[in-house]
């Protein structure tokens, strides 16, 4: 039998990271002086702002990815969630990850 404490600390590691992670995005967002969801004036049109860029990258790549790589082993071993259960917690994951990787690049469209 393979020990579960490992893969619970990983896992503890793992999110405590993200938070910090966000919380350092947002800071960073913040000390910018723009407000998150203003559209800023650029050749007399206006576009989303840049901030979101880094924000839902991170999101969409750091956190949720990185959640949806582990979501199998981590929630059937540690969290006791059968199979099929991890196995739509790893879609909706990866469809999340993907939903907020487009719109960051999108963004990146938008504002260049």
């Amino acid at each position: 039998m393979v020990s579960l404490v490992p893969m619970k600390i990983a896992s503890v590691f793992l999110r405590l990271f993200y938070v910090a992670w966000v919380t350092v995005m947002l800071i960073w967002i913040s000390l910018d002086g723009l407000n998150w969801f203003d559209a800023e004036k650029k050749d007399d049109k206006s576009v989303i702002s840049f901030n979101l860029h880094p924000l839902m990258m991170s999101l969409g790549v750091l956190v949720l990815m990185s959640e949806a790589v582990i979501s199998y082993r981590v929630y059937e071993a540690v969290h006791g969630f059968s199979h099929m259960s991890a196995k739509r917690i790893h879609s909706g994951l990866q469809l999340s990850a993907m939903i907020f990787m487009a719109v960051g690049v999108t963004i990146v469209f938008k504002n260049h």
